[in-house]
């Protein structure tokens, strides 16, 4: 590690002594070059990825995290045409969701096989993914892909549901295997209601 700094302070110190070389010469083309340098860096500061990337470009252990928006939410409700979807709306400030969350995970698991597709949206604050939305995924054993809410509620819920009123947290819809939607409940959920709510469509 010390090698590696005394090398580049020796770096440096030749490229002061180069600069100010060409200064004495050509005062003009330095004072040019030195404007470029500045805007390029300037550009590379401005042009670096936001917190907000970084963390989804995180490397910490536990399920993949990925950003959603109205607009790719429906999009993958198309995807997932002949599969019965069952959305889940969460966030770990839910008290009710946290509590429903475990019975959510076992029936992924209990009925995958069988053509349901649970998808988890969170609503938490994208800058507390590695800090409270990881964690909490593997606390309850999800290995899949869950989602996060990046766009702003104010917009997204009118655009996808006008009767969720308030936006208040769960929220739980089904949609059959033609991506019809079925049913919709912001009440906190067991293993057993949520098995009666997809069963007629699996």
């Amino acid at each position: 590690m010390r090698t590696r700094l005394g090398n580049m302070a020796r770096s440096a110190s030749r490229g002061y002594e180069v600069v100010r070389s060409a200064w004495i010469k050509r005062p003009v083309a330095v004072s040019s070059y030195l404007l470029l340098y500045c805007l390029h860096a300037i550009y590379a500061q401005d042009s670096r990825p936001t917190s907000r990337a970084k963390v989804y470009a995180a490397s910490n252990p536990g399920p993949t995290v990925s950003p959603i928006t109205g607009q790719t939410l429906r999009r993958a409700i198309k995807s997932y045409h002949g599969k019965v979807i069952l959305i889940n709306f969460w966030a770990t400030y839910c008290p009710t969701c946290v509590d429903e969350f475990p019975a959510l995970v076992r029936t992924s698991e209990r009925f995958k096989n069988d053509g349901l597709v649970v998808l988890a949206v969170s609503a938490d604050s994208p800058d507390d993914v590695d800090t409270k939305v990881r964690p909490f995924l593997l606390r309850n054993h999800v290995t899949g892909k869950t989602y996060i809410l990046t766009e702003d509620p104010d917009t997204f819920v009118p655009n996808f549901d006008k009767t969720w009123l308030g936006g208040g947290l769960p929220r739980t819809y089904v949609f059959d295997r033609r991506g019809k939607f079925r049913f919709v409940t912001s009440e906190g959920q067991t293993e057993a209601s949520l098995t009666h709510l997809i069963k007629p469509y699996l």
